[in-house]
């Protein structure tokens, strides 16, 4: 079982990015995946270059399942 999921991507440019960080939280009620997003990506497209600016999500807390796996390892998740 995993926790977090990572997605990457290819900027035009050829360069790889992390688009998402997200927190598996479960399944919700219609099935789906449970998805809280921990981090975004945001691309600025109007320079040359597209540059990625990472962005935390400001009201994301760990869920249950998440936050005891990183007191066991002694980690405890702050935002």
């Amino acid at each position: 079982v995993f926790d977090v999921v990572v997605f990457i991507s290819r900027l035009r440019s050829g360069r790889r990015c992390v688009l998402e960080i997200v927190e598996l939280a479960g399944v919700g009620e219609r099935g789906g995946y449970d998805l809280r997003p921990i981090f975004t990506t945001e691309i600025d497209h109007d320079s040359e270059t597209p540059t990625p600016r990472f962005v935390s999500t400001s009201d994301y807390q760990a869920g249950p399942r998440l936050a005891r796996k990183l007191a066991l390892e002694g980690l405890t998740w702050t935002s």
